[in-house]
């Protein structure tokens, strides 16, 4: 069996009580319709550099640049194997002093309170990383999760990323 590897990265941002969202367009490949942060493929030049990825597809599909974002930090990377694909997320969190956003394709962009996000539709993966950040975060820790199954239902089991030395 050829097992494949997609690396992606995600970004919530916040402005005040408020976190950014795309309700992805009905069209997309991956969670067509659903609530997200903002992200992407990580592209070859970038394997090293999960950080410049997702500060690239920020620029791309907000038209927030890096200067307008703070505090930018890997809050967790999320594991699943689909098929035979394992598919590695880097997602991060971060502030931006900007409320204008620009048009994507992709799908439309929302500021949304961050009291109302957990009610919006949205991958198991999206909603298990929020509903940690939302409890434990932010955090200095880097949360690693595992995605699985309990059941027919998707579950996660979090750790935290350190080194023994």
């Amino acid at each position: 069996m050829i097992i494949r590897l997609r690396q992606m990265t995600g970004a919530f941002l916040t402005n005040g009580q408020d976190m950014l969202l795309m309700k992805r367009a009905e069209t997309m490949h991956i969670a067509p319709g659903l609530w997200a942060g903002i992200g992407g493929h990580v592209e070859p030049d970038e394997i090293s550099d999960p950080l410049r990825c997702v500060l690239r597809e920020i620029e791309e599909e907000t038209g927030i640049v890096a200067d307008s974002i703070t505090g930018m930090r890997l809050q967790a990377v999320v594991h699943r194997q689909l098929g035979q694909e394992i598919r590695l997320q880097y997602i991060y969190f971060g502030y931006t002093k900007t409320r204008d956003i620009g048009y994507t394709a992709e799908g439309a962009l929302h500021w949304i309170r961050q009291s109302d996000v957990l009610e919006k539709a949205m991958s198991a993966a999206n909603r298990f990383v929020l509903e940690k950040y939302f409890q434990d975060g932010p955090s200095d820790d880097i949360w690693v999760g595992v995605l699985g199954n309990d059941g027919g239902r998707p579950m996660i089991q979090w750790s935290s990323l350190a080194d023994w030395e």
